[in-house]
């Protein structure tokens, strides 16, 4: 039993260091007070792991591949460049929540 328990809090001691990592490293800003963390891991954390979950699925599709380089990296840019103009407001009431 006493394996086991080691084993557990192994795990979540290298969850808990990978966790602060990810977040000093992916998130531009550090929470000051609780209504910034609830912000970051309720809001921010999951919002990423969507994008990316997004991105991959659309990735992954047939018709995707099939496009030139020049095209899939123009189409990129646009749909970036489209994501930034629809996500501002949301993105900055968030940062300004989390820095606050």
């Amino acid at each position: 039993m006493t394996s086991m328990l080691r084993t557990v809090a192994l795990v979540v001691l290298v969850a808990g260091v990978a966790f602060v990592y990810g977040l000093i490293h992916y998130f531009p800003v550090v929470p000051r007070s609780i209504t910034g963390w609830v912000a970051l891991l309720f809001i921010g954390v999951p919002f990423l792991l969507l994008l990316e979950a997004a991105a991959q699925w659309f990735h992954q599709r047939q018709f995707y591949r099939r496009w030139p380089s020049g095209l899939r990296i123009l189409f990129g840019v646009i749909a970036f460049l489209s994501f930034l103009a629809v996500i501002y407001w949301p993105f900055t009431f968030v940062v300004g929540l989390i820095s606050s």
